[in-house]
Order: structure tokens, then sequence, then C-alpha cells
């Protein structure tokens, strides 16, 4: 999804696992912002929709988009992967059996395995089965495995997750109005007690280094 600010001339572009959910919140709370699209639509989901996918689907003209400021943003790819691993783990039987669960809804094929996988195994063993399904295949075929490349095509301005009150503000003053506090939301409480750096050994930061390096390198 996107959030659109009319007041503000600002298109905010949520990216998933980069702390977007509660930027998307608080421009909408605070801000005037509007989902866009406004429902989830056959080629275009309401969220983490992309800046391209709006424009194809001409829910948003081009010279619609020529008067906003578009906005995303970024997170540590090894951050990233620990979070999202801890999210997953932290799924309960009762939630994957209800067929209203998000991710009944919206996963790709396989990701509901993948979750009864990880609660199976820890989180180097999910990097080195992310690297050989994911990553490697892409890499070999001479593409990049990116995770951010789509949601950051076309955008104005990136935020980023490890300063992103800073980022964030200095946004909100750019475009003439005042700062507020961004609020938590989706915190894994395990995340709350240790480092993102304490999860990894050799292997697996080497294996993100390699698998995730165009977005390294990018930012």
């Amino acid at each position: 999804m996107a959030v659109l600010c009319r007041d503000l001339g600002l298109l905010f572009v949520l990216n998933p696992a980069t702390g977007s959910t509660a930027i998307g919140s608080l421009l909408r709370e605070q801000y005037g912002g509007e989902w866009l699209p406004a429902e989830n639509r056959p080629n275009v989901r309401k969220k983490h929709s992309t800046l391209r996918e709006l424009l194809d689907a001409g829910i948003l003209r081009p010279e619609e988009r020529e008067k906003l400021c578009v906005v995303t943003n970024v997170r540590n790819p090894y951050d990233r992967l620990v979070s999202i691993y801890w999210k997953r783990m932290r799924i309960q039987p009762e939630q994957l059996a209800d067929p209203g669960f998000w991710l009944n809804r919206h996963s790709k094929p396989g990701r509901i395995e993948e979750v009864h996988w990880i609660k199976r195994h820890g989180f180097s063993a999910w990097i080195r089965r992310r690297f050989v399904r994911n990553w490697l295949p892409r890499l070999v075929r001479g593409q990049s495995p990116s995770v951010y490349a789509k949601f950051v095509d076309g955008v104005d301005v990136v935020l980023r997750y490890e300063r992103l009150q800073q980022d964030f503000d200095d946004l909100i003053r750019q475009r003439g109005a005042t700062p507020v506090e961004i609020p938590q939301l989706n915190v894994t409480a395990e995340r709350t007690r240790r480092d993102y750096r304490d999860e990894y050994d050799l292997l697996s930061r080497t294996l993100v280094r390699i698998g995730q390096r165009a977005d390294l390198g990018r930012f």
C-alpha cells in the first residue's frame, strides 16, 4: 500500500519489515493521510504496493505523481532478517488455522510451510535455507536478489530505519508541517531484549553479505 497525504503533497510507499507500518499509521492519524488504493485490487494490494504498481494500474496518474514527494524507507538487511524470523516464529497455530489471518490471505505459495519449518529450526539454519532457495538462484542467473529495488524505484526520498525519527522529522519539516513522535508498532518482543548481531554466526553473516550485497552496497 501507500499513504497519500494531499495537504503535504506526500506519498509514502510502505516497504515491509522496515518500520513502515508505524509511519503509515502516523501519517493517517496526524497528517490526513489516506490509503492508496483504499481497498485491495486484483493487481494491487492495499498494503505494500509499489509506486510502479500504482502507476501501471492507473490508481495514480503520472501528472499527479509529478506533484508529489514520494517517500519510502529501508532497513539494514541483517536487522530486517532477524525481525522477519522472529515475527514468523511467534505466529500461533490458531492464527495459521484462521482463513482470515493475513498470512493465509496475502502470502506467497510456501509461506505457511516456511512458518512451520521455522518453528523447528534456528535462525542460522533459516538463513542457509533462504540463501539456497531465494538468493543463490537469482545470483546464478545474474539477477539481483534485492528486496528493496522495487520499493525504492522512482521514489524521491529514502528514510533509514536506523535514524527513522530524525529522517521523518526532516521530511515533515520540509513539507511545512510539525513533526510528531513515531509510535512503536509491531515490535517483536524478542527483539527488545537483544541485539540483532547476536543471532549471527560467521556463515550466516557471510551468506547475507553475499545474498543481499545489492541492498548493502546501495544503502
